[in-house]
C-alpha cells in the first residue's frame, strides 16, 4: 500500500520538494511560508512541532504589532532597514509590503551584538554578511548577505557601497556594537 505522508500542521499531503523537516515531523511548503525567514533551515531541523505552533502564535501577534507601527525611517540596501523611532522598533526586509510579508518586528533593546562577517566567495572575492544577535523569544539572530550579488572585490565601488550601508544600519540601530 502506498501511504502518503502529510504535513504535521495542516495534514495536507506533502509534495516532493519544499517541505521542512522538524525534530518530530515535517511541514509543507505552504505552512513554511508562514514562518519567519530568520528561523528557516538549518535551524528548523532543531525545532519541534510544539516550537512551530508557538512560533505561529508569535507570528499572529507580530502582525498585530506591525500593523500599529510607524516604520517611517528607512535605510535602503539589499535588505531595507525600517525603524519606528518613537517605539524603538525595527524591521529588516527585502520587500516593500511589510504587512503582507508579516516582517518580524524587533525592539532595539533586543540587540545583543552586531557584526560584519567577510566570507570568501572565490579566490579574489568575498560576501559581506550582517550578523545581529538578539535576545528574542523566537529568533536568536538575523543573518543576511549585504552585497546585492554574490562575490564582490574589496576596494571597489560595490564594496564601499556595502560598507556605507553597514555603517548606516549601525547608526540607526544604536552605534557600532562590534560592527
Amino acid at each position: 500500500m502506498d501511504q502518503k505522508i502529510s504535513c504535521s500542521l495542516c495534514h495536507h499531503p506533502l509534495s516532493m520538494f519544499g517541505n521542512h523537516e522538524l525534530k518530530d515531523g515535517v511541514i509543507c511548503k505552504k505552512c513554511g511560508r508562514s514562518l519567519s525567514p530568520w528561523i528557516l533551515n538549518p535551524k528548523l531541523k532543531n525545532r519541534t512541532l510544539g516550537d512551530i505552533e508557538r512560533h505561529l502564535s508569535y507570528r499572529k501577534d507580530n502582525l498585530i504589532r506591525l500593523e500599529n507601527c510607524d516604520l517611517s525611517l528607512k535605510v535602503e540596501g539589499r535588505y531595507n532597514l525600517y525603524m519606528d523611532e518613537y517605539n524603538q522598533y525595527f524591521v529588516f526586509s527585502k520587500r516593500e509590503d511589510l504587512i503582507e510579508e508579516n516582517a518580524d518586528l524587533f525592539e532595539l533593546n533586543q540587540i545583543q551584538s552586531m557584526k560584519v562577517k567577510e566570507v570568501p566567495y572565490s579566490e579574489n572575492t568575498i560576501d559581506l554578511y550582517m550578523v545581529i544577535t538578539l535576545n528574542h523569544k523566537e529568533i536568536d539572530s538575523i543573518v543576511f548577505r549585504v552585497n546585492e550579488f554574490p562575490g564582490i572585490e574589496k576596494d571597489t565601488d560595490d564594496y564601499q557601497k556595502c560598507i556605507e550601508t553597514i555603517r548606516n544600519y549601525a547608526i540607526i540601530l544604536g552605534g557600532n556594537r562590534d560592527a
